[in-house]
């Protein structure tokens, strides 16, 4: 499995949980979202062969606008994470 860590700055609750949900039914590949309303962090789980990249166009085709960078083959951080 590969994780993609979300920081979302700039949404409110609703907005974000909402980016979760179109996450796990929107994105092929996606296997769990856990949201975190303290940190603000979105934890998307994907599948191994998943590629990180391929992620972060979809989350651009869902419209969101956001500073993403891969930290390795396993953990990509998104980072400011807001809707367009």
């Amino acid at each position: 499995m590969r994780k993609v860590v979300m920081t979302v700055k700039g949404m409110d609750s609703p907005e974000w949980q909402g980016v979760a949900e179109q996450c796990l039914s929107v994105i092929d590949g996606v296997i769990n979202v856990k949201a975190t309303p303290k940190s603000g962090e979105i934890l998307i789980i994907v599948d191994h062969g998943f590629s990180l990249i391929r992620i972060f166009k979809e989350l651009r085709n869902l419209g969101l606008s956001f500073a993403g960078r891969l930290r390795s083959s396993e953990i990509a951080h998104v980072e400011n994470c807001k809707s367009r």
